[in-house]
């Protein structure tokens, strides 16, 4: 189920990439915006379907956010590797995966 979830965006990321015109009417569309909208709203905008190292020192930093803010010590912290399965990805789309491992 996962595997046809990513395969599907991975679709999607190629169409984008593809006809961009054509993407970003749908996706106007779909919002229901204007033309000014979409030149302001997806300028610069990247869409790629991975999973890198970025997003998890990004989720270490947010586990450890509340300890911090609330000045405690010796909290329970998640492994956030425990919490993501890069597996389905790699199966699609290997070169998406960059976890540092």
């Amino acid at each position: 189920m996962l595997a046809r979830l990513l395969r599907a965006v991975e679709h999607a990321e190629q169409f984008i990439h593809a006809r961009p015109d054509e993407a970003q009417a749908i996706l106007r569309e779909q919002l229901q915006v204007d033309q000014q909208f979409r030149r302001l709203g997806l300028a610069g905008l990247g869409f790629r379907l991975g999973l890198k190292q970025s997003l998890l020192t990004t989720m270490e930093g947010e586990a450890r956010w509340p300890n911090a803010k609330a000045n405690a010590r010796g909290g329970a912290r998640p492994n956030v590797l425990t919490l993501v399965y890069p597996g389905p990805l790699k199966s699609i789309k290997p070169t998406a995966v960059d976890t540092g491992n």
